[in-house]
């Protein structure tokens, strides 16, 4: 019998949470704008960096997120376009998972 809880898998098949996987810590947040770029935080070194979130910040249409990236202490991102004015700004938030 599966053990009971909540259970989130990535598009890939990983299971990313469920019981008995270790749980994320949120680091914080940051905002994309409108064009690629990336953003550092040291702390990322203590475990899996890992994006828990994009959220547009422009309401009233559903934007495409841009394309994040964690590697290392970095967290980067790209649009399709960068610096369109169809991109939207996104609040990013992050965190590691130990």
């Amino acid at each position: 019998m599966a053990e009971a809880g909540l259970y989130i898998w990535a598009a890939d098949g990983e299971l990313r949470l469920g019981p008995g996987t270790s749980n994320v810590t949120i680091l914080g947040a940051f905002s994309t704008g409108k064009s690629n770029g990336s953003f550092t935080n040291p702390v990322l070194a203590r475990g899996r960096g890992v994006i828990i979130a994009a959220l547009p910040m422009e309401a009233g249409w559903s934007p495409v997120p841009p394309k994040l990236v964690v590697s290392g202490t970095t967290i980067s991102w790209t649009f399709r376009i960068s610096g369109s004015n169809g991109n939207a700004d996104h609040r990013v938030i992050y965190g590691v998972r130990a």
